[in-house]
């Protein structure tokens, strides 16, 4: 299992679930109908010897998750009575930085990668990103705060449902990061060594919204200027 979003279902609690070797840091998250609905769902983190060394503590009703760094490890899910939910198990960064992949095709077709990047930093601004590799691939972008954008979240998917997409060898933009965004999915598609640099812009305010608001302002001043020259001259 890797980098795609998998259905798990349980009564209680899953049988773990064993991932492949797996260098670097990397974030398990839970997501899905149960947390839509408010129920509690558990995420654990185990080694190969099967004992419990993380668990996640998210309040009830949040997607939970688990950032962690082991190479070999199991994920257990843990719910009240009979729960469905989806997992993703990505590599994950904390802030901006530029991060080599070396993707490779996988079995069941297209070569992928997920990167789930903490934008708790970066609300209010701008991630600015320029990606570029020796084989043509594809870049595709996502909100990943709500639940519903969570589950909106499918890098295969024909009907896109994210913030950006773009295809080739070399490939820039920017999106806006919210004022609440937890987080930031970015998925690459294809196969090649690919370098992606992530920089944090800070918003430019709208020219036409400073422009009304300085006219709204200037007006204001003049409208108090104007009473006050009119309560001069009657209490004269």
């Amino acid at each position: 299992m890797e980098c795609l979003p998998y259905r798990v279902v349980g009564k209680e609690i899953t049988p773990p679930f064993l991932f492949e070797p797996w260098e670097g840091e990397k974030i398990a998250i839970i997501y899905g109908r149960h947390i839509r609905q408010g129920k509690d769902l558990r995420l654990h983190l185990l080694n190969l010897s099967g004992n419990i060394i993380a668990s996640s503590i998210q309040e009830k009703g949040k997607s939970d998750y688990l950032i962690f760094n082991e190479n070999e490890f199991m994920i257990m899910v843990e719910g009240d009575n009979y729960f469905e939910g989806i997992l993703l198990v990505s590599d994950y960064l904390n802030e901006p930085k530029t991060i080599t992949l070396d993707i490779k095709r996988k079995d069941f077709g297209e070569g992928l990668r997920t990167v789930i990047l903490n934008a708790t930093s970066l609300r209010g601004k701008k991630l600015r990103f320029s990606l570029s590799s020796d084989r043509d691939v594809e870049l595709r972008i996502y909100y990943f705060t709500l639940n519903s954008e969570k589950e909106n979240f499918d890098p295969f998917s024909t009907n896109f449902k994210g913030v950006f997409k773009g295809r080739g060898k070399t490939i820039t933009g920017d999106i806006g990061i919210r004022s609440y965004e937890d987080f930031i999915a970015i998925a690459i598609i294809g196969e090649g060594n690919v370098t992606i640099n992530f920089e944090e812009m800070e918003r430019v305010a709208d020219v036409s919204k400073v422009t009304s608001k300085a006219y709204f302002i200037l007006g204001t001043l003049v409208t108090l200027l104007l009473v006050v020259i009119y309560l001069e001259k009657k209490i004269g």
